[in-house]
C-alpha cells in the first residue's frame, strides 16, 4: 500500500503528467479538494515533505498549523514539487515516468536484454533481473526482457553503474565461455516476430493494475453522490494501480485497455487541484 507521503508526490506528479497545460511540476491547490482527495492528515503530509525539500509551499496567510484538530489558520496557495521530489518519487517508483509523457516520442523501438550467467554467479543474475524489473522491462523468458522506452545507451550505462559485464566484442562472444554475460540489443517493432499487441503485452503483468483499475472505476460508475470518501476511495485504487503499470505504449496495450478510462477519471478527480 502507498504510503501517504508518496500518495501525495504521485498525485502531484500524475495532476502535471495528466495536465493539457505545459508541464511546471507545481499546483495551485483548492484546499477543501485537497481534502477530499488525501484525507483529512494532508498537512502533515505536506509538512514532511516539505521538511525533507520534496516540496516547496507558498501559503496565503500565515503559515502556523494547530497541532490538534481539522482547523487551520492559513490556506494551501501553491505547492511545488522540488528535484528532489521527483528523484525521490521515481526511485521508488521508477514506471510513473512514463505516464504520458514517452508515448508521444516512442519510436516505434524495443531495447533487449539478454543474458548468460551461471548457477555460481547467482547474485548477479538476482541484481540484473532486480535492475529490469525496477526499470519496468518486460520479460520475455528468464534470460531475455524487453523495454519499448529505456534505450540502448540508458541501460547500458546504469548495467556498467552497477558493475555487470557487457557482451560486447567477438572475443567475449567465444564458444564455450563460462563466464557471465549480458548483451543489450535494439530491435524495431515492425523487424520482430511477435508483433501483435496481445503478445507483446504479455511480456509484462498487467493483470494487477487492471484490476486495480477496473476496481476504481467501479466505485466512480456505482456511486452518483460524488462524496469526499468516494474521492478518497478511487483516487487511491488507481494511485495503487499506476505504480504496478508499465504505461506501454497505446500500441502495444491490448484493446479496450481499463487504463485509458481510468485515467480519464484521474484527470477528473485532479481537475480541481490546478
Amino acid at each position: 500500500m502507498l504510503s501517504s507521503k508518496y500518495r501525495f508526490l504521485l498525485s502531484i506528479f500524475l495532476a502535471n503528467a495528466l495536465s493539457s497545460q505545459p508541464y511546471t511540476k507545481s499546483l495551485k491547490f483548492q484546499k477543501t479538494k485537497l481534502n477530499q482527495l488525501l484525507a483529512h492528515n494532508i498537512y502533515q503530509t505536506v509538512s514532511r515533505c516539505r521538511r525533507d525539500g520534496l516540496v516547496e509551499v507558498r501559503f496565503q496567510g500565515s503559515s502556523s498549523v494547530t497541532k490538534f484538530g481539522n482547523t487551520y489558520p492559513f490556506k494551501l496557495e501553491e505547492i511545488n514539487i522540488t528535484h528532489d521530489g521527483i528523484s525521490d518519487l521515481l526511485m521508488r517508483y521508477p514506471n510513473v515516468e512514463y505516464i504520458g509523457s514517452r508515448e508521444n516520442s516512442w519510436e516505434r523501438k524495443l531495447t533487449l536484454v539478454s543474458f548468460g550467467i551461471p548457477e555460481n554467479s547467482r547474485h548477479l543474475r538476482d541484481r540484473l533481473r532486480y535492475i529490469l524489473k525496477m526499470l519496468s522491462f518486460g520479460r520475455v523468458s528468464r534470460s531475455l526482457y524487453i523495454s519499448p522506452y529505456v534505450s540502448v545507451h540508458e541501460i547500458t550505462g546504469i548495467l556498467r553503474s552497477a558493475k555487470v559485464n557487457l557482451l560486447e566484442d567477438e572475443e567475449d562472444a567465444s564458444p564455450g565461455r563460462k563466464k557471465p554475460w549480458v548483451f543489450v540489443f535494439q530491435a524495431r517493432l515492425e523487424d520482430l516476430i511477435a508483433t501483435r499487441r496481445l503478445i507483446i503485452s504479455n511480456f509484462w503483468d498487467l493483470e494487477k493494475p487492471a484490476d486495480l483499475y477496473e476496481k476504481a472505476l467501479a466505485l466512480w460508475e456505482a456511486d452518483n453522490t460524488k462524496t469526499e470518501v468516494l474521492y478518497q476511495k478511487c483516487l487511491s485504487k488507481i494511485l495503487e494501480a499506476i505504480v504496478l503499470d508499465p504505461f506501454l505504449p497505446r500500441e502495444l496495450l491490448p484493446p479496450g485497455w481499463v487504463g485509458t478510462r481510468a485515467l480519464e477519471v484521474a484527470r477528473e478527480l485532479l481537475t480541481g487541484l490546478n
